[in-house]
């Protein structure tokens, strides 16, 4: 799914981790609320900011080896950090992890997806590979 539009002004109701497969369930509700399960596999980071009882989603958003670096790559350093870097002052093993995180996407190993709220949790997941589906009634 490319298209995560129907997500916008809907909300992230959870976040379940599972130890032994390294994924994490989120739970969402589109805009029409039809509750749907996002499974992120083979997790290798994630952060999750300011999740409240209401978590508005503003935007979904996902890059692979075909997106544009630059389009991620403060993001990444957001993810690994939790603080934008300044490129002109970040120390060298920052500096490596942010490249060694870039290049895995770039080689098309890792994904990396970013949940954007308009209210609530911010979420951050550098990942295998992900997948959506609707939850069953």
């Amino acid at each position: 799914m490319s298209d995560w539009s129907e997500f916008v002004e809907g909300y992230l109701t959870g976040v379940v981790l599972r130890d032994k497969d390294r994924a994490v369930d989120i739970y969402l509700s589109d805009c029409s609320h039809r509750k749907h399960t996002l499974t992120a596999f083979g997790v290798k980071e994630m952060r999750v900011w300011e999740m409240r009882q209401k978590n508005i989603i503003d935007r979904i958003s996902l890059w692979n080896s075909s997106s544009c670096e630059s389009e991620y790559q403060e993001r990444i350093s957001f993810l690994l950090y939790g603080e934008q870097s300044d490129k002109n002052r970040v120390s060298p093993l920052r500096k490596v992890a942010v490249e060694n995180a870039i290049q895995s996407i770039r080689d098309g190993n890792m994904i990396l997806m970013e949940i954007e709220p308009v209210y609530g949790a911010l979420v951050l997941i550098q990942a295998e590979r992900v997948t959506i589906y609707p939850q069953q009634l």
